[in-house]
């Protein structure tokens, strides 16, 4: 007859079990997990107009983890871009291709995504990513989304009120998988924010202006979207994007994930599905249960055994 632990041995045991439960806490509530030094990502841009009034194109939006502590990471955020410089020489147009190449190094709170200068004041937002596990979503179609605010200073104009799509399996609604130059992503929540002031920038006119963020659902990374934050605008001068050729039934893209070192959750080909890919795929997203359930089932594998020779 097999016998429950008894109390001397549940009570070695209960302080264990308590210490895998907060450890596998701290691991979900980590924002974001992934984020470590060396991390990064790379996206890139058909064109892109800039406040010198100069029209970029074939461009670059990077960003690399240089450091993580107490809740604030140090970035690297650089932007790259080819463009066509007009001088008039001698009463004719001269024309040189130059590359514009910008960088700066940020300071940024993990949770909220606010940017910190030296003196510890807010001066923006960046939107690189968002928490999959602990931003709510909204419910059918978009709505109003009261626990995630997305602000923006943007040229001075402050951009909030964000609206929240809920997390969607594009094949489930008849939607193609969304298409980035990293690969396809099946499951990509949306946010968006409507700038309504009308707005002039070097001579550039703005009203109406949508400011879409697409992530995709593994690690809440950004992976493209008609994207604006105050790091593009203040640090480099980028007044807005566009976007050549949009694919037919796709979201706006203008800038769009292209390389990163993270895995993301990336769509498997379909000759790659099958048995052993779901069996990876199980191990690699329930790693923490399933080490947490073979450490905690020997051991009372062992105590139910001391148990029952004791009998």
């Amino acid at each position: 007859m097999i016998h429950l632990p008894s109390l001397r041995h549940r009570k070695e045991v209960l302080p264990v079990i308590i210490m895998l439960i907060i450890t596998e806490a701290r691991w979900l509530i980590a924002e974001p997990y992934w984020l470590k030094p060396g991390s990064y990502a790379i996206y890139v841009f058909d064109s892109a107009y800039l406040t010198s009034g100069i029209r970029t194109e074939n461009g670059s939006y990077r960003w690399y983890c240089l450091s993580v502590k107490g809740g604030l990471a140090i970035l690297n955020v650089s932007f790259q871009a080819n463009a066509i410089v007009r001088e008039i020489v001698e009463g004719g147009v001269s024309e040189t291709r130059v590359v514009i190449r910008n960088s700066t190094i940020v300071t940024i709170n993990i949770t909220s995504r606010a940017l910190i200068d030296e003196n510890g004041n807010i001066w923006g937002y960046a939107h690189f990513w968002i928490d999959p596990i602990r931003e709510p979503w909204s419910g059918e179609g978009d709505a109003p989304e009261g626990d995630i605010t997305l602000i923006n200073n943007y040229f001075n104009n402050t951009v909030s009120k964000a609206r929240v799509d809920r997390m969607v399996k594009h094949s489930a609604h008849g939607l193609s998988p969304l298409e980035t130059p990293f690969g396809k992503f099946d499951e990509t929540a949306t946010m968006w924010t409507l700038f309504e002031k009308p707005l002039r920038i070097a001579g550039f006119f703005m009203t109406g202006q949508i400011f879409q963020f697409l992530y995709e659902s593994k690690l809440g990374l950004l992976v493209g979207g008609t994207y604006m934050d105050d790091i593009l605008c203040n640090k480099f001068g980028v007044v807005t994007f566009f976007e050549k050729k949009p694919k037919q039934g796709m979201p706006p893209m203008e800038l769009k994930l292209a390389e990163t070192n993270l895995e993301a959750g990336v769509l498997k080909e379909e000759n790659n599905s099958g048995l052993i890919e779901s069996a990876i795929s199980f191990i690699r997203n329930n790693a923490i249960l399933i080490a947490v359930l073979l450490f905690i089932l020997p051991l009372l594998f062992v105590i139910l055994k001391g148990r029952i020779h004791e009998r």
